[in-house]
């Protein structure tokens, strides 16, 4: 099944709980992972305006709304979830060196 990319722009409250910064490190690791894995294919947030936006690579957005509900924070964040007709990078130009 081929997969779709979805950009996830989520929202959370800028007057950080104690909870919610004890779940950061938690949360970082899992993104972490889930990059790794090739499922976050970008990552970018905002902490004054309280915006994070990530470019998620899946098979549906089913499975995109699962690994969103495995993130440490996401009790903490409403999200809003557009399928994208496509998504470039510059990490997708980067050089290659030869060595020869």
């Amino acid at each position: 099944m081929e997969s779709k990319q979805f950009m996830v722009t989520f929202s959370f409250e800028t007057a950080l709980s104690h909870k919610f910064i004890t779940l950061v490190p938690k949360h970082r690791e899992k993104v972490n992972e889930l990059m790794m894995d090739g499922k976050i294919l970008t990552y970018s947030l905002c902490i004054e305006s309280g915006l994070l936006w990530a470019v998620f690579e899946v098979k549906n957005e089913f499975e995109l709304k699962k690994i969103i509900k495995t993130l440490p924070l996401s009790s903490f964040m409403e999200f809003e979830i557009n399928q994208l007709t496509f998504h470039n990078s510059g990490a997708n130009f980067s050089m290659s060196y030869s060595l020869n």
